[in-house]
């Protein structure tokens, strides 16, 4: 998700926060990006607000320029369906199966793969009946590493707000688990 953006978006979805006397303050909406980025903007503009109250917003386009969003005139565009989750994950027993699903990108790590990816190991690490990770790719190919088209955005796949894709420069010695715990690995960095 963006925080901030330039130019035209479609309205995916809106909600209207009310005040305490039941008048409209503002209306908050989720848009979407040529390139498929999701926006969150609040506005107070009167023409937006009267559409996500009396009308229906979703498709409609917008502009969104330093903190304003005003209407565009038109008639609303077709919402494309939603995307599919960048990783799966099933249990099976102690195991867990981690399954990087970007097929269309050879399961190249952009931001979205990374934090789902980060959530979904943190998720099986936390089930005490889980023993076993194992992390596979969709479509014939496990990973192409970093998706440089959406690093060349500026979409840097960053966790954990230090280290990229979560690597914390720590040697087979000085591994340890999420609960603190050293490990052993069977590899050498």
């Amino acid at each position: 998700m963006l925080r901030s953006y330039d130019g035209d978006v479609v309205i995916e979805a809106s909600t209207v926060p009310y005040d305490r006397d039941g008048a409209p303050e503002a209306v908050v909406l989720s848009t979407l990006t040529p390139d498929g980025d999701r926006v969150l903007v609040r506005t107070d503009d009167p023409q937006v607000l009267a559409l996500a109250l009396d009308g229906d917003p979703l498709g409609r386009t917008v502009r969104l320029a330093t903190g304003t969003v005003r209407l565009v005139r038109g008639k609303a565009a077709e919402l494309l369906p939603p995307e599919t989750a960048p990783v799966r994950s099933e249990r099976r027993g102690a195991l867990a199966l981690v399954t990087l699903d970007r097929p269309e990108v050879r399961n190249a790590i952009d931001g979205r793969t990374a934090a789902a990816l980060e959530q979904a190991i943190d998720d099986a690490e936390a089930d005490d009946r889980v023993r076993v990770i194992v992390l596979t790719g969709a479509g014939g190919t496990f990973c192409a590493g970093m998706d440089l088209k959406a690093a060349a955005r500026g979409r840097l796949a960053r966790l954990r707000a230090t280290w990229p894709l979560g690597v914390d420069g720590a040697t087979a010695d000085q591994a340890v688990d999420r609960r603190g715990r050293r490990q052993r690995l069977g590899w050498r960095m």
